[in-house]
């Protein structure tokens, strides 16, 4: 049957998710017959094609059904199936009825759990025995099946399913489980029965659609892989030549070896080289003796088992795969860099880290996302309008009429019942009514009183007070409570819970239950609730306290309430964005189920497959995280997806077996890479969406227009009392004969006070340069913002008895008066000086005129960065441990002096020019960096002028820096973008991130409740060999009973224990420390109780997955929105804004200048190479077999085989140096320095060639040759994207990298300064600090600039940045002895051994908050931007790769590059580009419509110098683009009326002379040019159309001359 009819709901067909979800928010529950069909509207095909946009609006519930239906069903597709059943025998039917059951499929769910449940239980004969009878079952559906469809021979059978190949997979490997022998083949091969929880998917049709989706997501990843592999086996071959053989350099315990032994030092697990050894140790490697390496060295924990070397190529892939992970990359770089110079080290990885991490990792996001955003683009929106009508059309002619008759007696069946039902409703709701009004009738019912409640506001008020007061009762517990606090505190809560119960009834009575659960929230409300009661009944019968009770479990319990807390930020409109996020969320996970269920499947099914792969291959002593069962193998498999530690289980296992280096990678690339960030994706879609869903639903609370109200209501009656006042006052002394003074006084001054409220506006501007002031009479019309007289009407009604009275409140009010006049005079006055800047320079000022020519110039802007980067120079030299009397810092003193000068300099020229304060271009206004400036210079003057020198002052003097920002966003968009979402998205990431906290509190007191007072330790004690079980024991050995720093004793250390978990890699320490606690003054016991990982797994969920995708989500929105508004297309069209781009994408094109053919022997000669393709063929292969020279290199080669390698590369680069000489002689200079590659090549060839030479002179020391060594490689490796440049589609997928990689760039340098500023207070709190187990004396410390810049790097990336903060907080205790070191003598005196600071939290949690949640996300941001951007250009009208066909055709006809053409040109050119943009010919040129083609361009003429007119590039390609996509799309309006058109300049504008005239005259214009010509060649005697005569005219005049 036809997908038509499918649509219409006669038989649905499968549609895409995207199609679903689009359906369903379009049209909510509603039937496309009831859109189709009106109450003056027949039902028809015709009617049907003029609106073929109602087609795709089906029901996600009406279709599941029948995709199972059709499933199951389906048609038969074979004649004859085993040779036995044709289509119309009985049992053949039978059995495709019974397999169409839904009760089947049920079973068939029922049936596969049973089976995993198998797989996840231990081995034994009731395993086997469970496994063998679902395989039975298994097998007599698959046998029913074949039966029913056939089995492989023909469409649509058994077999010719992908899904049930794998069911049949994971049946035959099934029986496997009956063979009882222990080998690694039968081991693998018993690992693909476990395909079969994959059917779970599948027997759901919602899971089955996400696992679909997941699959396909697989395509998207050609636009990453190809480029991805690149840059892994660059990387790869560069830390290989880097690299190679430093992990053999160690400590050795004698200077030379002995007996051919050479044994390492065990004090000292680390490399050397950098790294000095101590004294009594040698620095070396046995290889420089010719001996062999022992690998045994190196096997432990510090080096990875040796796993983490650069040996080979397949150690060094491996290696720069666990950096594009993000995991274990500082302790890869704290290895390396001990072994080689430091500098080259941290470059190199941190390249790697950009790329690989930052850059790949976010592009494979964005490539997710993209794929989720909607697609509106004119070529896409036109070919899906013309393939539905080709599609109806085409279906349409081949049914049949009773079809659509049968179709149409059912709906109208189907409308009678509807409308039946609705009678029936709305006499029910007319009952209800009047029984109501009855009720009111009768008197008050507690339903009438329900319903008042639950719509007040005040009720709305007490309630949320109520739940915040519930919330604080809990969350205020803390270990040592005092026991009085904590029963107030029980008694406060169990009075919110009995108000709780009230509340609930109230809505239960008012909406009804089942209205009360149409929301969401109630859900989780209704259980937060109704468990308490249930604990209550519990209580009651165990007879325990029900309302003072300190049992922890009973307490966590009691904390469920806290779930209503979410229920406050749901309703709670007065934090408007916590509101918005709040249901924003909750609506998206609810959105997302299905997929979170697929991926609780894909993690049993990974779990299971380690489980079966390598249980028992470790113990769970050697290893935390191990498969020895299902439970903690399910605990390995979430740690891969969460991409925490797996790389120490893989190095762990991999020392046993292989496999575990294949299962590891493998689970990792389709969990972490793909599925997260498929999850991530989808999340970010549908979160975004439903931001601006409920922003749309739910309206703010207009405080502001609040404020106005209530003003203006107190102005109207303050108003109207006056009135009354006047007029009683002036009755009042009307009554007092003689006081006639004292009336006309009154009167006076009520006229003056009326007359300066008059509200008459005038504006002083300044004309000609000159301010034109009139007399200060025009005050009386002069809008004065004043106050005004205040009469009250009861002082009034004294004053008609009180003459004294009534005299006093005449001087008042003629006071008042005055005081108005100065005021306005004030004000007045003030706007006068406004035009003047220092009081003395108006805006005609020469000198101000000058000053303003100044600031704004290129010199006087270098000068400011200058001015920047000499105080960040200072800023970095100035620690702490610089000598206060040493010669380098007083000459930063002077420096600190003239660079303040500098500033005040620059402060006081710009106030001259635009003034300090109070209009738009005033210095303070300008800019937020200006306030910042302003004040730093101030702060500066001060210091200089006192002499001030302390950490607050270097700080402040550090945000200095933040002018690189704004210098950056003058120069480059993609910082301005990000500057101005970062501020847009402030206060919602502010309100984002209470609304994470009160998730962490929430969360949290769980945790807190039942660990209060545990997270003790035993330090100084050897617990096994004494013993040591508590406290007391702990201290009767001499140990010290410390407390972890990060636990749950308290709500403040629990949020930051999440807030840290959440934000870290590297968090199953923190998991490990809780599963290992005992109980209260217990020392802890390794793997005590694993259940906490549950714990920490769930909310790892909640918070990274959930929430950090939140924040990526509002800033990616913001970011969005912002770039859109700052370029002027935010209120365009879909359209509209897509010509923009196209036009953007043109004006970016500059002419090709044409390569010409050379007349120099030399250059002919250089041109045939450059231009013979069999040696652009030969010179590919030779880069290929450069590049896998390159590759074959390994650690401890043989002579004869490096020897040769070298020899193949050596010949290599001389070819090299042939073809780029070559193409250099051939080519023009200009020509050839255009590409970036050439440039790269030419200068890269010849450091290549150095490289070689002094390698084989053996000139320099070794590391020198290492760090050259690797360069040339690098450079070498480059010459790839020749090769990449042969092939279109390849080289299509690298721009898509290098497409990200400017605004990457840009988040960077915006990174680096904050990075800069938090670098520099670091070094000034924690450059004393004592070495300690993290930050140490050599790898992380904030000693030196560049350590401490690189320790916050990592920290930055999450990577166990909590350590680093535990470090810090170190103060002086019994196990940790330091000393208080206030300056520099004091360092002198104690060295090394300072204290921490409980400022590190301060420092590492807003450092962390600003990189985690704000810049790495608009780092994620811009990416994604930018990726959005690339991929829209793709998917655009007109593409780019269509612009550059279009620069192709160009050249023909402007060689030189000028940009100009005359008409003649242009003529033939514009056929061109209409064939190119897939627009005929013969529709673009027609010549009957010529005039009205040239007139519909509109391209402006230009006269070049020699007169001659035509067209000039950008104007043509711009407007014959425009018309093509006119044309060819048949779209209109792709700009707007009012909308201004960007200034584009070019260069070569201004080698021609603009006419007034446009294309559309140019027919007159050639018209009188050949009446012109042809009036000439009348005179001189020549026919205009005789051309012999021409001819002759032309020789003479020739002959003459």
């Amino acid at each position: 049957m036809s997908s038509t009819y499918k649509k219409l709901g006669i038989e649905f067909k499968p549609f895409t998710k995207d199609q679903i979800s689009d359906s369903i928010a379009q049209i909510q529950s509603m039937r496309l017959e009831q859109i189709l069909v009106g109450e003056s509207e027949q039902f028809d095909w015709n009617n049907l094609l003029q609106k073929p946009e109602l087609v795709d609006c089906v029901n996600l519930e009406q279709i599941q059904p029948d995709l199972d239906e059709n499933k199951q069903v389906g048609q038969f597709s074979a004649k004859k199936t085993l040779f036995l059943f044709k289509i119309d025998d009985p049992f053949r039917r039978s059995v495709t009825s019974f397999l169409s059951n839904k009760a089947l499929s049920n079973f068939i769910i029922v049936i596969t759990i049973l089976n995993i449940v198998a797989y996840s239980i231990p081995q034994s004969n009731v395993s086997i025995g469970i496994e063998v009878i679902c395989n039975i079952f298994f097998g007599i559906e698959i046998i029913l099946r074949v039966i029913s469809q056939g089995l492989i021979f023909e469409e649509n059978t058994y077999l010719r399913d992908k899904w049930n190949c794998i069911h049949f997979i994971s049946f035959i490997f099934g029986w496997i489980i009956l063979i009882d022998y222990d080998h690694i083949v039968l081991t693998i091969l018993k690992t693909i029965r476990l395909l079969r929880v994959i059917r779970l998917s599948e027997e759901i049709s919602p899971l089955k659609i996400q696992l679909e989706a997941y699959i396909s997501s697989f395509s998207k990843l050609g636009i990453v892989i190809v480029p991805f592999i690149f840059f892994l086996l660059y990387f790869s071959v560069i830390g290989l030549h880097f690299f190679m053989g430093l992990t053999t350099m160690r400590c050795r315990l004698t200077p030379e070896p002995e007996d051919g032994i050479w044994e390492a030092s065990e004090e000292v697990p680390y490399l050397c080289g950098i790294y000095e050894c101590p004294e009594h140790l040698t620095c070396g490697s046995p290889y420089q003796y010719g001996l062999e390496w022992d690998h045994k060295e190196n096997d432990s924990e510090e080096f990875m088992w040796n796993f983490l070397r650069f040996d080979n190529l397949p150690n060094s892939l491996l290696v720069i795969f666990t950096y594009f992970c993000l995991i274990g990359w500082s302790e890869t770089n704290y290895m390396f860099w001990k072994a080689m110079t430091t500098y080259f080290t941290a470059g190199f990885f941190l390249l790697v880290l950009v790329f690989l991490a930052f850059i790949f990792s976010n592009l494979l996001l964005a490539t997710f996302y993209e794929s989720f955003i909607v697609k509106s683009s004119i070529k896409n929106s036109h070919q899906k309008v013309k393939k539905q009508q080709q599609q109806i059309e085409t279906e349409i002619n081949q049914k049949k009429q009773q079809q659509m008759t049968d179709r149409l007696a059912l709906m109208s069946k189907k409308r009678k019942s509807m409308k039946q039902e609705q009678i029936q409703n709305s006499n029910f709701t007319l009952f209800f009514q009047d029984h109501q009004q009855n009720g009111f009738k009768k008197g008050i019912s507690l339903t009438n009183i329900s319903n008042e409640l639950s719509q007040s506001i005040y009720f709305a008020f007490i309630n949320n007070l109520i739940i915040i007061l519930c919330t604080l009762s809990i969350v205020i517990d803390y270990d040592g409570l005092d026991q009085t606090m904590l029963i107030k505190l029980q008694i406060i809560e169990f009075v919110c819970t009995l108000y709780f119960y009230f509340e609930l009834l109230i809505f239960f009575f008012a909406k009804g239950i089942k209205n009360y659960f149409k929301k969401p929230i109630n859900y989780l409300d209704f259980i937060a609730i109704i468990s308490q009661l249930i604990l209550f009944c519990i209580l009651y019968i165990l007879d325990e306290n029900v309302i003072i009770n300190q049992n922890r479990i009973i307490q966590v319990f009691k904390a469920i309430k806290l779930i209503r807390i979410i229920k406050f930020s749901y309703s709670a409109k007065i934090f408007y964005h916590i509101s918005i996020l709040t249901r924003a969320a909750i609506q998206t996970i609810a959105k997302l189920k299905s997929i979170i269920s697929l991926w609780i499947i894909f993690a049993i099914f990974i779990a299971l497959v380690g489980n079966a792969l390598l249980k028992q291959q470790l113990s769970d002593h050697e290893t935390p995280i191990h498969y020895n069962d299902f439970s903690n193998s399910l605990m390995a498999a979430f740690s891969i997806f969460y991409n925490e530690e797996w790389h120490l289980t893989m190095y762990r296992y991999g020392r046993v077996t292989p496999i575990s280096f294949i299962y590891h990678i493998i689970s990792i690339l389709l969990g972490q890479v793909i599925f997260i960030k498929l999850l991530s994706a989808v999340f970010l879609n549908e979160f975004t969406k439903q931001v601006k869903i409920q922003e749309q639903n739910v309206k703010p609370i207009e405080y502001k227009q609040a404020a106005i109200d209530l003003m203006t209501t107190f102005k109207q009656f303050t108003s109207s009392s006056q009135l009354r006042s006047t007029h009683q006052l002036t009755r009042g002394i009307s009554n007092f004969p003689g006081n006639k003074s004292l009336i006309q006084n009154v009167r006076q001054g009520i006229l003056r006070n009326l007359k300066l409220n008059k509200k008459i506006t005038k504006i002083i501007v300044p004309q000609k340069s000159q301010l034109e002031l009139d007399n200060l009479d025009f005050l009386k019309d002069q809008q004065l913002n004043t106050n005004k007289p205040q009469f009250n009407e009861n002082e009034n009604d004294e004053l008609l008895h009180q003459p004294q009275a009534i005299l006093q409140r005449s001087r008042d009010l003629s006071i008042q008066v005055d005081q108005n006049i100065v005021t306005s005079q004030q004000q007045i006055q003030t706007k006068v000086q406004v035009m003047k800047t220092l009081y003395v320079f108006n805006v005609d000022n020469q000198f101000r005129l000058h000053v303003q020519m100044i600031i704004n110039s290129r010199i006087f802007k270098i000068l400011g960065f200058i001015a920047v980067g000499l105080s960040a120079i200072r800023t970095m030299l100035v620690t702490p441990l610089l000598d206060p009397h040493s010669q380098l810092y007083i000459s930063l003193d002077i420096l600190y002096i003239i660079i303040t000068s500098l500033y005040c300099l620059f402060i006081f020229l710009h106030i001259i020019a635009h003034g300090l304060y109070g209009n738009q271009n005033a210095f303070l206004t300008q800019s937020f960096y200006n306030v910042l400036n302003f004040i730093i210079t101030v702060i500066e003057i001060v210091v200089v002028t006192t002499s001030i020198r302390n950490h607050v002052i270097n700080f402040i003097s550090s945000l200095r820096v933040f002018e690189f920002i704004k210098l950056g966003a003058e120069i480059n968009h993609s910082i301005k973008y990000a500057q101005v979402a970062l501020i847009n998205a402030l206060v919602k990431m502010v309100q984002l991130s209470i609304f994470c906290f009160i998730l962490f509190l929430v969360y949290g007191t769980f945790a807190m409740k039942l660990l209060k007072g545990y997270n003790y330790y035993c330090t100084e004690v050897d617990q096994e060999e004494y013993q040591v079980h508590s406290n007391i024991d702990c201290m009767d050995y001499g140990g010290s009973w410390q407390k972890h720093r990060l636990g749950f004793d308290n709500i403040l250390d629990s949020a930051l224990t999440l807030f840290v978990i959440v934000t870290s890699e590297g968090w199953s320490p923190i998991m490990e420390q809780i599963w290992s606690i005992r109980g209260e003054n217990q020392t802890p016991e390794e793997n005590y109780n694993r259940y906490w990982a549950i714990y920490f797994q769930v909310f790892f969920f909640i918070g990274n997955t959930c929430m950090l995708n939140m924040f990526i989500g509002l800033v990616v929105s913001t970011y969005d929105e912002s770039k859109l508004k700052a370029e002027g297309t935010y209120e365009l069209e879909g359209n509209q804004r897509e010509w923009c781009d196209i036009k953007k994408s043109i004006h970016k094109l500059q002419p090709k200048v044409k390569s010409r053919k050379p007349k120099t022997f030399i250059r002919k000669i250089a041109f045939f190479l450059v231009k013979n393709q069999f040696l652009k063929k030969i010179y590919l292969v030779v880069i290929f077999i450069n590049t896998l020279s390159l590759s074959l290199c390994y650690v401890n080669q043989g002579v004869q085989y490096k020897n040769s390698l070298e020899i193949i590369n050596l010949v290599c680069i001389l070819i090299f140096i042939f073809e780029i000489v070559s193409r250099f002689i051939a080519k023009e200079f200009k020509i050839y320095f255009k590409e970036l590659i050439n440039i790269i090549e030419i200068f890269g060839i010849w450091i290549c060639l150095a490289e070689k030479i002094i390698d084989l002179n053996g000139i320099g020391e070794f590391y020198f040759l290492r760090c050259f060594k690797a360069f040339s490689v690098s450079i070498q490796m480059l010459r790839n994207f020749r090769i990449i440049k042969r092939f279109n589609r390849i080289e299509r997928l690298f721009h898509s990298i290098f497409s990200v990689i400017p605004n990457a760039l840009s988040m960077l340098y915006i990174m680096f300064v904050f990075l800069f500023i938090y670098t520099s207070l670091g070094i000034d709190m924690f450059c004393y600090l004592r070495p300690q187990k993290y930050i140490d004396d050599f790898d992380v410390h904030f000693r030196k600039f560049t350590t401490a810049m690189f320790s916050l790097v990592r920290v930055a990336s999450s990577e166990l940045w909590w350590e680093l903060l535990v470090d810090a907080l170190h103060t002086r205790s019994p196990d940790f002895a330091c000393i208080e070191i206030d300056d520099y003598q004091d360092f002198l005196v104690y060295g090394y051994n300072g204290c921490g600071t409980n400022i590190a939290y301060v420092y590492f949690i807003t450092f962390h908050l600003i990189f985690s949640l704000v810049l790495l996300n608009l780092f994620i941001a811009s990416i994604l931007g930018a990726y959005e951007e690339h991929a829209k250009q793709e998917q655009n009208a007109i593409s780019k790769y269509q612009l550059n066909d279009v620069l192709s055709y160009w050249v023909e006809y402007d060689p030189y590059g000028s940009g100009f053409l005359n008409y003649k040109q242009f003529w033939r050119l514009s056929s061109q580009i209409a064939i190119c943009f897939g627009v005929s010919g013969k529709d673009l040129l027609n010549p009957a419509n010529k005039k009205n083609f040239l007139k519909a361009l509109n391209i402006p003429l230009y006269e070049e110098k020699s007169g001659l007119m035509g067209y000039l590039f950008h104007d043509v390609i711009v407007s014959l683009t425009k018309i093509s996509v006119e044309l060819k799309y048949g779209v209109k309006d792709l700009e707007k009326k009012n909308q201004q058109e960007n200034e584009f300049n070019h260069d070569y504008y201004s080698q021609f002379v603009k006419t007034p005239y446009n294309s559309g005259q140019m027919t007159a214009i050639i018209y009188l040019q050949n009446k012109a010509r042809t009036l000439i060649n009348k005179k001189r005697g020549i026919n205009f159309l005789n051309i012999e005569a021409l001819r002759q005219e032309l020789q003479q005049q020739a002959e003459n001359q």
